[in-house]
């Protein structure tokens, strides 16, 4: 499969990953995949093996396991390449076609361990990764105000989605896994605050003109 420049985007859940996407969703040159889209897109398949799976093991550990991720990711970045095929994807394209020559697709939600950000270093080209620096406490309180699904909602898998990056995702942070590739965004601050410094910070790295 032909390499996609990617940026992940590292936090916690309710950090403001999205929050800050959406600030450059504009750029016609930047496309984002969040793994928690398209877990909640299979997961709506009913009576599948793979939605049942991704139930049960979101229910039980908190987060799904690499190879699970990667192949569940992986043909949808292939159909990405071919301009469309699903809803998923259509709906990261909205109907532009991406070139991996010149565009920059936005991982959120992945890696959320280091071998995950390893693995993506070998099968895609990740130029920069950032992370929204926000504080547990604050991500939790965005999480609670966005209710979007039981993972939300729900005191004990909220909090348990929290420890796994607290455990999983920090140790890509706290071990300089992306070295100067790793770009620093404060997100314990307001929304437009947030976003001015993220959209800054990517204007300074050329990513966007």
């Amino acid at each position: 499969m032909t390499k996609i420049k990617g940026i992940p985007l590292i936090g916690y859940s309710g950090a403001g990953k999205g929050t800050c996407y959406d600030s450059i969703n504009q750029y016609p040159q930047v496309y984002q995949f969040s793994t928690g889209d398209m877990f909640r897109y299979l997961l709506k398949a009913e009576n599948n093996e793979l939605s049942k799976y991704l139930k049960h093991t979101l229910d039980t550990k908190g987060f799904i396991d690499d190879e699970c991720t990667f192949n569940c990711m992986n043909p949808f970045l292939e159909q990405i390449l071919l301009g469309g095929g699903n809803s998923f994807v259509d709906n990261i394209l909205h109907g532009r076609i991406f070139s991996p020559k010149t565009d920059f697709m936005f991982f959120d939600g992945i890696p959320r361990r280091p071998t995950q950000a390893k693995r993506l270093d070998i099968e895609q080209d990740i130029p920069l990764a950032i992370y929204i620096n926000t504080p547990r406490k604050e991500s939790e309180k965005r999480l609670i105000q966005r209710a979007r699904d039981e993972y939300d909602t729900n005191s004990k898998k909220r909090t348990k989605r929290l420890d796994c990056f607290r455990d999983e995702g920090m140790p890509i942070i706290d071990e300089e896994y992306y070295g100067d590739r790793l770009v620093i965004v404060n997100g314990n601050k307001g929304i437009l605050e947030m976003q001015a410094e993220f959209l800054a910070k990517l204007k300074n790295h050329k990513i966007i003109q």
